[in-house]
């Protein structure tokens, strides 16, 4: 019973693998995104941590490619990545 209610949780998975099998295949003509539902509200970080990852970022800018720091930056989304992992 538990697989069978795996399964019908699990439809975004499966419908996105058989996108990428046609797409390899060559049936799909743009490659698949994984569109997941946006039902969670974004994670707001802590102060002390928000504070440690503006450091970070800002010891990273006198290093590392303007674009790579602002992807890491872009408006708290990377910074919100990062703190999920």
């Amino acid at each position: 019973m538990a697989r069978r209610l795996m399964t019908g949780e699990q439809w975004i998975t499966h419908l996105h693998q058989l996108q990428v099998v046609l797409f390899h295949r060559g049936q799909l003509a743009t490659q698949p995104r994984k569109h997941m539902p946006s039902w969670k509200p974004p994670m707001a970080m802590p102060p002390k941590m928000l504070a440690a990852a503006q450091k970070w970022l800002a010891a990273r800018k006198l290093t590392d490619a303007p674009s790579t720091v602002d992807e890491a930056g872009a408006g708290g989304a990377g910074l919100r990545r990062m703190a999920q992992r």
